[in-house]
């Protein structure tokens, strides 16, 4: 059982004091280990790396929108082949019987023994939904109904990237309450359409309520330890469907924090960086990329010929606020390339160590920058260029209000209103069974190897997960 982007602090408070009683059972009876999650990355890539068993490097998901190879703009993800089978396609290939309820960011396997369904009720659709077998979506939308919070292109879509007006919380929270009731009796009607070899359900609700009310954490109208305490009970409904014998995981790939970013700002601490540009081109640089998407979208121009960024040595891409995404001009990658691999581009790394690193906020002083993640070190693998090339992961322990420093000035822009919680790293399992001794805390597990794990408790020798299969 996922339990999408609950956070492991708050929820080992409410375990402790006595909130979920479910889950404290599983921790008494089993393990609880931390989940590590790709440094500086969000979701897409923390769900994409547990299904796939493999990290970003080869899997190539970052965001929810990708890079396009030899061009510079974005577009979707989906069921494209881009992504590697799901460590439960092997165990389907292998003859188990499996079913799936929504699993994020991941393909549909069709394949005889693999029931799944696809983007129901989960937190950033890849499209609509779909099942294997290919009637199941149809049954379960007639009995349960569609989702009313993430679908994207409809009014419908509530969890969005910037906080929801006052007037929407009550009808969010509704909502939000509505889908897990759906998602917890559909789940128990699936589980009962058995026997299983594996039986895997994700429950989106703590990721959604989350993101939007996480300032009220710890108040008297504490929206979140709510859906915590939902998110046990229907956890509670699916253990009493199972024996004794069978092995159990509940978990989540990242937690949940404020949501102190310099988003809305790194750019254009970039292009004050920029040694092409003169300072007054550098200002005035947002309101010429501004008309120009705007020209460009009106006319159905394509993206990659830019020149917002064709003409820049580095520039943010869009990504999750919880760290910046810079993308490198490089010659031989990109089609108008400014920075040579080799000497010049580890020139250019060394100064943006410096320049970044050195900012604050210029009303407290505080350095803004927690780290930086180069994608060469943290993420090799074949599909390394489909990938930043340097994260910006922000400080979160207060505001920031601008970015400053003696390089680039002090930079100020409004508030773009964002939601009050936002993703930090690594995640949680707990896990009890008949081979799993009451043990406390283990080793930390990592988010790409925990499908293999759960594999192997049904029988997967080593080495068939993060490997692709014959069609």
């Amino acid at each position: 059982m996922g339990l999408d982007s609950v956070d492991r602090g708050l929820l080992v408070r409410l375990m402790d004091d006595g909130a979920l009683p479910h889950l404290a059972g599983l921790r008494r009876r089993g393990g609880f280990r931390r989940v590590t999650s790709p440094p500086s990355l969000g979701d897409d890539a923390a769900w994409a790396s547990f299904s796939s068993g493999v990290p970003p490097g080869r899997h190539a998901r970052f965001f929810w929108r990708r890079l396009r190879p030899g061009r510079y703009d974005m577009t979707g993800h989906g069921d494209d082949g881009s992504v590697p089978p799901p460590f439960w396609d092997a165990l389907a290939r292998a003859g188990r019987r499996v079913a799936v309820v929504d699993v994020p960011k991941s393909p549909l396997v069709a394949r005889d023994g693999c029931v799944q369904l696809c983007d129901w009720l989960v937190h950033g659709r890849d499209g609509p939904t779909r099942s294997h077998p290919p009637d199941l979506a149809g049954r379960i939308l007639d009995r349960y109904g569609d989702d009313r919070i993430d679908r994207p292109g409809t009014e419908d879509f509530l969890c969005r990237e910037h906080a929801l007006p006052p007037e929407l919380h009550d009808e969010f929270l509704r909502r939000v309450g509505h889908g897990l009731d759906a998602k917890g009796r559909a789940a128990v009607e699936l589980l009962d359409d058995g026997p299983w070899d594996l039986f895997l359900v994700v429950f989106k609700e703590g990721h959604c309520v989350g993101h939007e009310f996480w300032d009220r954490v710890g108040t008297d109208d504490d929206p979140v330890s709510a859906t915590y305490r939902a998110l046990d009970d229907a956890v509670g409904a699916l253990l009493d469907r199972v024996g004794p014998d069978t092995h159990l995981f509940v978990f989540s790939g990242l937690g949940m924090a404020d949501n102190h970013t310099g988003e809305h700002l790194l750019d254009r601490a970039l292009l004050r960086l920029e040694p092409r540009l003169p300072r007054p081109l550098a200002r005035a640089w947002p309101r010429i990329a501004d008309v120009e998407g705007r020209v460009r979208r009106r006319l159905r121009l394509e993206g990659h010929g830019s020149l917002a960024r064709r003409l820049r040595t580095a520039y943010q891409v869009p990504h999750n606020e919880l760290a910046g995404a810079i993308r490198v001009n490089l010659k031989g990658r990109e089609p108008s390339g400014r920075i040579r691999p080799g000497a010049e581009l580890d020139a250019w790394y060394a100064r943006m160590d410096r320049s970044l690193r050195a900012l604050v906020d210029p009303d407290s002083g505080r350095p803004v920058v927690a780290r930086l993640v180069r994608s060469d070190d943290a993420f090799p693998g074949e599909h390394r260029d489909a990938l930043p090339d340097l994260l910006v992961e922000w400080r979160r322990d207060g505001p920031i209000g601008g970015l400053a420093s003696p390089e680039i000035g002090v930079i100020r822009a409004d508030d773009p209103g964002y939601r009050s919680g936002n993703h930090v790293a690594d995640g949680f399992v707990l896990t009890a069974g008949p081979d799993v001794a009451p043990s406390g805390a283990g080793e930390a597990v990592s988010v790409h190897d925990l499908g293999g794990e759960i594999a192997r408790c049904v029988g997967l020798a080593a080495g068939g997960v993060g490997t692709p299969g014959p069609a």
